[in-house]
């Protein structure tokens, strides 16, 4: 008699014991995904999305002419970018070309509209692609010819690479590299530059 109710204590000790596991188990996993979705969350607001991007930068370029040596020029775009999605931004851009020569002097104008698809990374790391066309307009001190054309309006195509880092919660570094097509020539230029974001 007493090892039937010894037995009887342990097998419902057992039960008791499994029964609270079973309960509780679907506590741990509901918890368990609780806390996946607070990390889910953390990660998506630690890569925001922003609305604006101002960005500046500059790059310097070796230019051959037909009767001169290569004359160092420099290179400075002006953009703001407007995000139409968290990873795709519209990117008006106005840059200035100056090269200076034994000749004369030559800024260029330019007038892009580019388009930039944006890989977060992580919160701080972001490459980027961008393509676009344009707008130069180029005077008749261009041409090194005897009969050089009136002023005139050119397209001009552009593409490029580069990547965004976020050293600050809003203000990055971007670096790139462009190829850019001009109806008489193509440009190689590595861009440095900052970037703000709101």
């Amino acid at each position: 008699m007493r090892k039937i109710s010894s037995l009887f204590l342990i097998m419902s000790f057992f039960i008791i014991n499994l029964s609270v596991m079973v309960r509780a188990s679907p506590i741990t996993k509901n918890e368990n995904s609780k806390e996946t979705t607070e990390k889910n969350q953390h990660i998506k607001t630690k890569t925001k999305k922003y609305k604006w991007e101002f960005s500046l930068a500059a790059s310097f370029y070796f230019e051959p002419e037909l009767y001169e040596k290569d004359k160092l020029g420099i290179y400075i775009p002006a953009r703001i970018g407007c995000f139409i999605t968290k990873n795709i931004e519209i990117e008006p851009e106005f840059n200035i070309s100056y090269r200076d020569s034994e000749i004369d002097s030559i800024t260029r104008n330019l007038l892009f509209a580019n388009l930039a698809y944006n890989f977060f990374v992580s919160s701080r790391i972001m490459p980027f692609l961008l393509a676009g066309a344009g707008i130069i307009r180029l005077m008749p001190e261009v041409w090194i010819t005897p009969e050089p054309p009136a002023p005139h309006n050119e397209l001009v195509l552009n593409a490029g690479a580069g990547l965004k880092w976020l050293f600050v919660k809003r203000v990055a570094v971007r670096i790139e590299y462009r190829i850019i097509h001009y109806t008489y020539t193509t440009r190689h230029n590595m861009l440095i530059g900052i970037s703000v974001f709101i």
